[in-house]
């Protein structure tokens, strides 16, 4: 089953195009652990309402992550 929200908090690095699509995903929950985003990970998910992330993340964010959201 598809999860209205992804909890990924102890993921290292979300791969190019990994949620590239999903219309079911509304929020998106980001860890201490992250170091980088790569491109379209989260691109054409139109339905995110929310991103968290910590306030200590500095990740490396490719080109296009969040597109057309």
């Amino acid at each position: 089953a598809i999860r209205d929200d992804m909890d990924i908090r102890n993921c290292q690095i979300v791969g190019e195009g990994a949620f590239k699509g999903c219309s079911s995903l509304t929020g998106i929950l980001l860890g201490e652990s992250l170091q980088a985003i790569e491109k379209e990970a989260f691109a054409l998910c139109s339905k995110v309402e929310t991103i968290i992330l910590p306030e200590s993340l500095a990740p490396t964010l490719s080109h296009e992550v969040f597109a057309a959201l």
